[in-house]
């Protein structure tokens, strides 16, 4: 069983080929993304766990996914618009519920996301990065 810390060098290159192009079009707006697949690692139908870095203040603009969701805040918080999310808050998606935008409050914030399927986590109707 492999264990990693959020801090050792290879945490944030954590993830499968398949989902590279995801985490880079992310790394362009300031996120940092580590993917950890729950199955073998180029099963793209597998459920995974991403662990997301957004920096203060970021805006994730309103998006969906084609697949369940729920995501655990670990650090920092996140406004949703209808509430702030803390530490240890949850929020969950079903297929296509579209959700945000969220706002990494000033300290950022991290989550981890836990996607049904691996493939879905690419978004739908996401259209502004600030």
């Amino acid at each position: 069983m492999p264990f990693i810390a959020k801090d050792d060098p290879e945490f944030w290159s954590s993830g499968p080929e398949f989902l590279e192009a995801i985490k880079h079009q992310a790394e362009q707006y300031g996120l940092k993304v580590a993917n950890f697949m729950m199955g073998a690692q180029q099963d793209d139908q597998a459920p995974v766990a991403t662990v997301m870095h957004m920096p203060p203040n970021f805006v994730l603009p309103r998006h969906a996914h084609d697949c369940y969701r729920v995501e655990v805040i670990v650090q920092g918080s996140v406004d949703t618009g209808d509430r702030v999310l803390n530490v240890g808050d949850v929020m969950v998606s079903a297929p296509n519920e579209f959700y945000g935008p969220h706002t990494a409050g000033p300290e950022g914030s991290l989550s981890v996301e836990i996607f049904s399927r691996a493939q879905a986590q690419q978004a739908i109707g996401a259209t502004d990065h600030r």
